[in-house]
């Protein structure tokens, strides 16, 4: 439950249902009781624990079906299909753990580009834009760190964030300088 002053309280939610052999997921229902409940099933994994199909539905009947591959050693995911046959695969770098190309069924390929520690710092997209990724510090009240996010041609999108990991500040610097929070 969410509370603020002179505001209604918000109560949500989540129940999930285990194979009582094997202990994983089979069902996760969020929103329960809400006219915005949502069914998530995982019917099949693989010997890793993966799962290979999750269908998602708004009332427990009519669902979308998305199928998983992963690699050899069930590591990570290296492609993702949906009913439509509509895919993207992955490639990725084992070391960091981390995708760092994506290529869909019409051979549109994003790339990702990661620092040391395995935090994004670029993403090249099929249309040729771009946007690069900043982690710093950010030692002022309670703010811990910032992720700073700049597009080609646009303004700088700067989140702070407290020692929880919670976002508790964001701002525009657009591309004359000026801020907007």
């Amino acid at each position: 439950t969410l509370s603020r002053t002179n505001e209604t309280d918000f109560t949500t939610t989540t129940r999930y249902r285990y194979d009582a052999n094997t202990g994983l997921l089979k069902l996760k229902v969020e929103q329960e009781g809400d006219a915005n409940e949502v069914f998530t099933t995982y019917p099949d994994y693989d010997n890793f624990g993966n799962p290979e199909q999750i269908e998602v539905s708004p009332d427990s009947v009519n669902g979308r079906n998305i199928f998983y591959e992963y690699d050899d050693t069930g590591r990570m995911v290296t492609k993702v299909i949906n009913e439509l046959e509509h895919y993207t695969e992955f490639t990725n770098d084992y070391g960091l753990g981390v995708v760092i190309q994506t290529e869909d069924h019409n051979e549109l390929v994003t790339e990702y580009t990661y620092d040391e520690f395995g935090r994004k710092t670029r993403t090249d997209f099929p249309d040729g834009t771009w946007t690069n990724t900043l982690s710093d510090w950010a030692i002022d009240g309670n703010q811990l760190y910032y992720v700073k996010s700049s597009a080609g041609g646009k303004g700088d999108l700067i989140k702070y964030f407290d020692k929880l990991g919670r976002e508790i500040l964001s701002k525009t610097v657009n591309v004359n300088g000026d801020s907007v929070f």
